[in-house]
């Protein structure tokens, strides 16, 4: 904890194989939510606040789904905006359509929504610039947490499924349509932050074996 000290702590029981809740529930803000339990006993939290974009890997079976469901399932409680991109045709997000703002299913659908979600993006700054500045008792802001509330747009939250399905061409018009969405994920991981806007993205893998701008987004998903 500091030079000279060090904090030990002793966990009675196997947490994987006997899960015991903290018996104190945390207390969260909206957008932070309490996910599952470390290896210590104590909760793993979601703070897109704190840690705007995150990346989700593992092999099959390692538990992403459940990850991504417990995810959705806090989520959907709080007023946020939800947009799902799963291009298996839908089969790990679309029991949670009723709950999205929209979904995606193929990559020509993903492609559009990104799409909109930039110009939402772009749209947002504007407000930003203009409100930031207004008034004489205007307090300077380069984010929308520092917008009134009555004037601050809903978080976006936009869960991504299997990465790798966006980057995949099979011909030079997937080529185009490809790398069109890796330039506004990428978009999207660089300034969608201060937009309000935040990225959860899973997959198998991730590398540069995936094509290009591959490694430029993995390094705007800091979580």
């Amino acid at each position: 904890t500091k030079p000279g000290r060090l904090e030990l702590r002793l966990v009675g029981w196997d947490v994987l194989a006997d899960v015991r809740p903290p018996r104190r529930r945390l207390r969260t803000e909206p957008l932070t939510l309490p996910l599952a339990l470390r290896e210590d006993g104590h909760w793993h939290v979601r703070d897109f606040r704190t840690v705007p974009h995150e990346l989700i890997l593992g092999a099959t079976q390692s538990g992403k789904s459940v990850y991504l469901r417990n995810l959705l399932y806090g989520l959907a409680r709080q007023p946020v905006a939800l947009v799902g991109i799963d291009c298996k045709w839908g089969v790990e997000l679309a029991p949670f359509a009723p709950r999205l703002s929209a979904l995606a299913d193929t990559p020509d659908r993903a492609n559009d929504l990104l799409a909109v979600l930039v110009d939402e993006m772009e749209a947002r700054f504007r407000l930003i610039g203009l409100r930031g500045g207004a008034g004489p008792d205007a307090v300077l802001t380069s984010d929308v947490w520092g917008l009134p509330e009555k004037t601050r747009p809903v978080p976006v939250v936009v869960v991504v499924d299997e990465v790798a399905e966006l980057f995949l061409a099979a011909s030079k018009d997937d080529e185009k349509r490809r790398d069109a969405m890796v330039t506004k994920l990428i978009r999207l991981a660089q300034l969608g932050r201060a937009a309000g806007i935040y990225l959860e993205v899973c997959g198998q893998r991730f590398g540069a074996e995936l094509g290009k701008g591959a490694t430029m987004l993995r390094a705007q998903l800091t979580g």
